[in-house]
């Protein structure tokens, strides 16, 4: 498996559906719990629960905070895993609605996507890709999914 794949799997599968509430399956990595030493070597704060996929040559971050996850990796195919996770979430999601495309503002040389993910029971995934921008050397993507609920 690639590691946009993973992000992608992971996005669908794991974060938007938990905040749906339709989690189901087991992911096929088993991922290994990083501990408090570990999270902090990666800039995490304290009390962060991250996870890491292993994969064949590189892996895939996985962090949840409250009703936020992030999913992130860098190198290897971080150039394609924008396409890989839109194509993810929209075959799972057709009504999902891209609310914008800007130069990321935390990051130079990234741009961010925003998907706007409605769920039932008045749920709402809110799903911002970061990636590369053209001719950038920051071999990156990161996926947050915030679950928000809307009152009707």
């Amino acid at each position: 498996m690639k590691p946009s794949e993973a992000v992608a799997q992971l996005v669908v599968d794991a974060a938007i559906a938990g905040i749906a509430g339709t989690v189901r399956g087991k992911f096929p990595v088993a991922p290994v719990i990083l501990n408090a030493q570990q999270c902090g070597e990666l800039g995490l704060p304290p009390g962060s629960n991250t996870m890491f996929y292993p994969l064949d040559k590189s892996g895939v971050f996985y962090d949840v905070d409250e009703a936020r996850s992030t999913i992130w990796y860098t190198g290897a195919d971080a150039a394609k895993a924008l396409a890989t996770v839109e194509h993810a979430v929209t075959r799972a999601y057709p009504a999902a609605k891209r609310s914008n495309d800007e130069d990321d503002p935390r990051e130079a040389d990234m741009r961010v996507r925003t998907y706007d993910v409605k769920l039932p029971q008045g749920r709402l995934a809110i799903v911002q890709l970061s990636y590369p921008a053209p001719n950038s050397r920051a071999p990156k993507f990161v996926a947050q999914v915030t679950g928000m609920v809307v009152k009707q």
